[in-house]
């Protein structure tokens, strides 16, 4: 190892304005309106040797400034439709290319000398958590520096506002944003969608293993100091404090991949006194809604562009808290200011206590005497866990979340009587629109545009009765705290299908877990214009080895899943 770094030592010595940017135009092309070209310009500079990096820039004819925005995605070449889409909201879009070499990304590319070739992906991808020497050795290091040049490189347009820039990334690209948020105060706003805050090093030396081999235990040794290496200067958690710029971030409260409770505690760690918002999006995992896309869009617009909705958002408080009001459980915000367009909570019985499967339920929020919001909540048992939030939208159109708050209801009001509700075998009627289902697949498949290329609606079947419409659809309902499912129970449900088809039955167990087990039962679909009523005990239900053994009160998700659309109803347990 040659040098040990802290985010500041790493970065101290650079300075991103310092080289010429010999920038060069290869190509302009006009898409509605909006000029799009392609540029290179130089990285860094090493052993006169420099990095061509190819950026992407779109922005609208006109002489007037411009805010710049640049998006940040490492896994992808640059997409110009996502350019000219900020481009026509007025911004001055930029976006790099940081893949370099790479089998599975053909296209235009940035070149990196030999010098810095671990910077392609074709040689990082498999090291995303390597140090090679030092930190300055990483594509990290060398993504985030081209990163930080592109500021530079905005900064060469004339109708660029130099004064607002904003940098937000969708995933991979979290790390790239909090490093330059924290190291280039040109940037003004910073955001990050479906993004770690906070990543860990995956250890492979464990406290119990005793080793004997010289050389096994040299390799451990620099596995365990390229690991403290990478925590202390490329993670993106050793940039929190470092941060003072307003800050956004939203991730599902399902995914797979963030966590509600460490990304909340993430934001307190920011220098940016109570400018780091998040936004947890109900049921979605990893796939990022159009209109959460939105919800950026104006949050960014509040930051960068000149508004009659500007308010200090330093000033609101929607702390929320839990409260006993004549033996139901209210949760109460008392935020109710000028600012205040509506506001939701979304609560779960956090009964299997799994953060990928919790059935997130909707309640609206209203005022109540004496001021401040309130929503009542329905509980089934006493001891089961509630977790809870409140997503308030404000009149400038933007959505943030509150606090995450969690409690037992049995502790929490403590010797005062609770009212519990009878539990139900109804997962879902036609009466409940598309109820507590969302659209995705066994697997937690749920990225990209799929949630937008497979919505669920409440459609007319036959006879005009109502139900459930799509292709891709899946619940995590059949795990909470209010079903009434047992060993003898049978699934039954009506299901429209204008054409014969076969319609896959999913119930997984164990969802994100290394024991995570799914059941799968085809059912055939006589199509026509008929109802079809199916109804399955759990040993038709068979994992990928064919064996059964599924218990239907063990499930925690519940997935409907065919090629062409059906409409199911009267979905329940006997």
């Amino acid at each position: 190892m040659e040098k040990s770094y802290t985010p500041i030592s790493l970065w101290r010595d650079f300075d991103p304005e310092s080289t010429p940017l010999n920038s060069r135009l290869i190509r302009q092309d006009n898409v509605d309106g909006i000029k799009v070209g392609f540029y290179t310009f130089c990285g860094d500079k090493k052993d006169k040797q420099s990095t061509r990096v190819l950026a992407g820039v779109a922005y609208k004819h006109e002489k007037k400034k411009m805010p710049v925005i640049i998006i940040v995605n490492p896994f992808e070449r640059i997409n110009d439709d996502l350019l000219v889409t900020w481009a026509k909201m007025g911004y001055l879009a930029i976006s790099i290319d940081y893949l370099g070499e790479s089998e599975r990304h053909p296209g235009n590319m940035t070149v990196y000398p030999e010098c810095l070739s671990f910077a392609n992906f074709d040689q990082a991808k498999d090291n995303l958590t390597n140090v090679y020497g030092d930190a300055k050795h990483t594509c990290w290091y060398q993504w985030t520096l081209n990163t930080r040049r592109a500021v530079t490189f905005a900064k060469s347009f004339e109708n660029a506002d130099i004064e607002n820039i904003g940098i937000y990334s969708i995933r991979e690209g979290n790390i790239i944003v909090l490093q330059a948020l924290a190291t280039d105060s040109r940037i003004k706003a910073g955001a990050v969608m479906y993004g770690n805050l906070w990543e860990n090093v995956e250890q492979e030396i464990q406290p119990e293993d005793v080793i004997t081999d010289p050389k096994t235990l040299q390799a451990k040794t620099d596995l365990l100091q390229n690991n403290v290496e990478w925590l202390a200067a490329i993670s993106p958690q050793s940039y929190l404090s470092y941060i003072k710029q307003p800050f956004f971030t939203c991730i599902g409260t399902n995914s797979p991949s963030t966590d509600m409770d460490r990304t909340y505690d993430c934001l307190s760690r920011m220098s940016n006194i109570g400018q780091g918002m998040v936004l947890f999006a109900p049921k979605a995992m990893n796939s990022l809604l159009s209109q959460y896309e939105r919800n950026l869009e104006k949050w960014f617009s509040v930051q960068l562009m000149p508004s009659e909705n500007k308010f200090d958002m330093r000033e609101i408080d929607i702390k929320i808290t839990a409260e006993y009001r004549y033996g139901k459980v209210e949760i109460v915000s008392q935020y109710e200011g000028p600012h205040y367009q509506s506001a939701n909570i979304y609560y779960c019985r956090d009964k299997m206590q799994l953060s990928g499967t919790r059935n997130w339920i909707q309640q609206s929020m209203e005022k109540r005497d004496g001021g401040g919001l309130a929503a009542q909540l329905r509980l089934f048992n006493k001891q089961t866990p509630i977790i809870a939030f409140c997503n308030i939208t404000f009149r400038n159109g933007v959505t943030v979340s509150s606090n995450l708050l969690k409690f037992i209801p049995e502790k929490k009001f403590e010797n005062r009587p609770l009212i519990t509700e009878r539990k139900t075998s109804i997962v879902y009627t036609g009466d409940d629109g598309i109820g507590d289902f969302t659209p995705m697949t066994h697997d937690g498949t749920q990225k990209g545009r799929f949630v937008d290329e497979h919505l669920l609606s409440a459609a007319k079947g036959p006879f005009g009765i109502v139900g459930l419409c799509g292709t891709k659809m899946g619940t995590f309902a059949v795990g909470d705290d209010s079903m009434m499912i047992n060993s003898n129970s049978l699934l039954m449900f009506d299901v429209y299908s204008k054409k014969a088809q076969t319609l896959d039955v999913y119930f997984v167990i164990d969802w994100g877990k290394d024991s995570c087990t799914v059941f799968k039962h085809a059912c055939l679909l006589d199509g026509g214009e008929n109802w079809q009523k199916i109804s399955l005990a759990q040993n038709e239900f068979k994992d990928e080895t064919g064996s059964k053994g599924l218990n239907f009160a063990d499930s925690c998700v519940l997935c409907f899943e065919c090629d062409q659309e059906v409409i199911v109803n009267n979905v329940l347990f006997t």
